[in-house]
């Protein structure tokens, strides 16, 4: 999990509006993690907000894979691809909740 506040200032230095988003952290090899928004203001996702954000994060692990399978088959290096098992758990997660 990471939690990232924002903050709005406003002319005077004080604060005018405040942000406060947790996100569930899905760390991929050779590559930046995926993120997934699950609340915001201490309010989880849900509806059709938080199906679409579990959709980009599914595309998001897609587009990993498919990078991972292609610099995988270029230079054989042995880089693990990512697994369908961890866009299952991501998919699983969301479902739990």
């Amino acid at each position: 999990m990471q939690k990232e506040t924002g903050r709005e200032i406003n002319s005077k230095g004080e604060v005018k509006k405040e942000t406060v988003k947790v996100y569930e952290v899905f760390p991929i090899a050779h590559r930046e993690p995926v993120m997934k928004l699950i609340s915001e203001n201490g309010v989880p996702l849900a509806g059709e907000r938080a199906a679409k954000e579990q959709k980009r994060v599914e595309e998001e692990f897609a587009k990993a894979e498919r990078e991972q399978e292609r610099t995988s088959n270029a230079n054989k290096s042995g880089v693990p691809n990512v697994s369908r098992s961890r866009q299952r758990a991501a998919k699983k997660a969301t479902m739990t909740r």
